[in-house]
């Protein structure tokens, strides 16, 4: 039996729960999870998964892959499940940037996969069950008939909505603090000789939308597309001033400009760009404060304009396919209520009513573009506000953000890490693979103390010294001579020899287990940067040519606490 047989035996009608099939290993008793709460939207689909296993344990992913009638046809040419092949284990158990990864719990909520094309009118599915050391795990099939499920977007969410009454509330504090963060936060580490190094992650899918005009027509993943759009960042750190009691925000001494990093293999990192700054040198008695300014050209203006362009010219060609992409980047998921219709039916218009749609689009359409290019100017006066009419030279929107991270930093004199051999390379020092595959080591430390060796130690009784011309008093064993001539005073000058001073050590011996983290994957939010820690791992989920970041533990304690792992390829 392959695959397609357990795709036949799969079809049938989709309810509110569906049971995924066991397809690999074959011939296994498989309790099948649960799939409840099923979302069609235009492009990916939502749901809850129950697993209804023990043993989630053992597993340390689990992966959510949506087929496609290519991937059938490759499946069933190596008799998957019966048999399976290099090529086939790297498909199903291999996790690539952009996969749909998971940790593997009881119940994992909002799982969001992007849809590919229906085979034979139904979304195929794999979970997948995985492990990190071996391409080996279960795999399910999951079949969902689109026709049993009513898709939705936002806009009808707002069609059921409209006639209801709305209060508006101010979100929840949390919430406002996650919207208003774009970074994560700042992972620094020093070396011996001040050598400054950190890393940080950059949401680049909110920043499109927060400060784009028309975000549609930018992808986050395109780092090209994306460096126009941020096409300038500075990272300063400001030295605390003990004078001023205050950091000294007007001095620029140490500004960076930070690097993207690309061959960095992290888990639901779709969306999101990370960079890496270096600064030579750093004194490690101050304070500093970190600041990240942003300075964006939001090149979707001129993009708007060339797609206006574009969707004139559907008009006369007839591009239906094309014209309904424009349509949809240009709203971004927001389409006036009065175009809903036409638009989801936009391949069954008549030529005249397409003609007619497409005229009304292209109205709001240039008139939003227009709007857009109104920008304010540095002249106060009211006359001066806005410029009319409209410059025919390119007016780029341009917008100047500050981030700053509020973790004050402070360089202490630190132990080396001694633990790894650690190669020589900015901002982070790096090792191979096979240089990490044990999960911790043992510091073992010798602390001496010396302590002086003082022998005949006595105490001193009390005693009263009292002053009389000529008078010799003692009082217990101390003696006090008053207005002694010199010649009396030599005479009780005695011959003394200096003894070596003798001291007394005292070692202990400290054991300490040193064991280090790397970052797997991303949370919901850019700033939680989710690390896992190294138990054995042989890393080889790492593609040739990639890298992870990696942590010790107790990195507070050691220099070069940060490092990349990389796979130089060699076993």
């Amino acid at each position: 039996m392959n695959i397609a047989d357990f795709y036949n035996m799969s079809e049938k009608n989709s309810t509110s729960v569906v049971d995924a099939v066991g397809i690999y290993p074959p011939n296994s008793d498989f309790i099948s999870p649960e799939i409840n709460n099923i979302n069609l939207e235009e492009e990916k689909i939502t749901f809850n998964i129950n697993a209804r296993q023990d043993n989630l344990e053992e597993y340390d992913y689990v992966k959510f892959i949506c087929l496609t009638d290519a991937d059938l046809r490759n499946l069933q040419e190596t008799n998957f499940p019966s048999s399976t092949t290099a090529k086939t284990q790297e498909f199903i158990f291999g996790i690539n940037k952009g996969d749909v990864v998971k940790n593997p719990d009881q119940l994992v909520n909002q799982i969001s996969v992007p849809l590919k094309e229906t085979v034979d009118g139904q979304y195929k599915f794999l979970i997948v069950f995985g492990f990190n050391s071996i391409d080996d795990g279960l795999v399910y099939l999951l079949t969902i008939s689109p026709s049993d499920f009513v898709k939705t977007t936002i806009n009808d969410f707002l069609k059921n909505e409209f006639a209801k009454p709305s209060i508006r509330k101010d979100p929840p504090i949390i919430d406002r603090i996650e919207d208003e963060t774009f970074t994560s936060n700042l992972l620094y580490t020093c070396d011996k000789n001040g050598s400054f190094g950190a890393f940080y992650s950059l949401d680049a899918q909110k920043l499109i939308l927060k400060f784009g005009k028309f975000p549609g027509f930018l992808n986050p993943n395109d780092n090209q597309q994306f460096n126009k759009f941020l096409y300038k960042t500075e990272f300063n750190l400001y030295k605390y001033s003990n004078i001023n009691y205050g950091y000294e925000f007007d001095r620029g001494d140490l500004k960076v400009a930070p690097q993207i990093v690309n061959n960095l293999f992290i888990q639901n990192s779709s969306g999101k760009l990370f960079y890496q700054l270096f600064i030579p040198s750093i004194a490690k008695t101050n304070r500093y404060q970190a600041m990240l300014k942003f300075y964006f050209n939001d090149i979707t203006i001129g993009i708007a304009s060339q797609k206006l362009s574009e969707l004139i010219r559907t008009k006369k060609n007839n591009n239906r396919a094309l014209a309904k992409q424009i349509i949809e980047n240009f709203y971004f998921e927001e389409i006036p209520f009065e175009f809903i219709d036409n638009y989801v039916n936009l391949n069954k218009l008549s030529d005249i009513d397409y003609k007619d749609f497409i005229d009304k689009v292209i109205i709001d359409f240039s008139k939003q573009v227009e709007n857009s290019k109104e920008k304010t100017v540095s002249n106060q006066e009211p006359s001066s506000t806005y410029t009319t009419p409209h410059f025919s030279v390119s007016n780029s929107y341009q917008i100047f953000l500050k981030q700053g991270f509020q973790e004050t930093i402070h360089i202490k004199s630190k132990k080396q890490n001694v633990f790894f051999p650690l190669v020589e390379t900015t901002p982070f020092k790096t090792i191979v693979v096979s240089s990490a595959q044990e999960g911790s080591k043992n510091y073992v430390a010798t602390n001496i103390k010396s302590f002086k060796n003082i022998k005949n130690l006595a105490s001193i009784s009390k005693f009263k010294i009292t002053s009389l011309k000529d008078i010799l008093v003692s009082d217990s064993g101390l003696e006090n001579k008053s207005d002694c001539s010199d010649e009396d005073f030599k005479k009780d000058v005695l011959l003394q020899t200096v003894e070596t001073t003798q001291f007394l050590n005292l070692s202990t011996v400290k054991e300490e287990k040193i064991s280090f983290s790397y970052l797997r994957s991303i949370g919901n939010s850019v700033s939680a940067l989710l690390f896992e820690k190294a138990n054995g791992e042989t890393f080889d989920f790492i593609p040739t040519g990639q890298a992870v970041l990696a942590r010790l533990d107790n990195y507070d304690e050691y220099y070069d606490s940060y490092f990349f792992i990389v796979n130089d390829g060699e076993t």
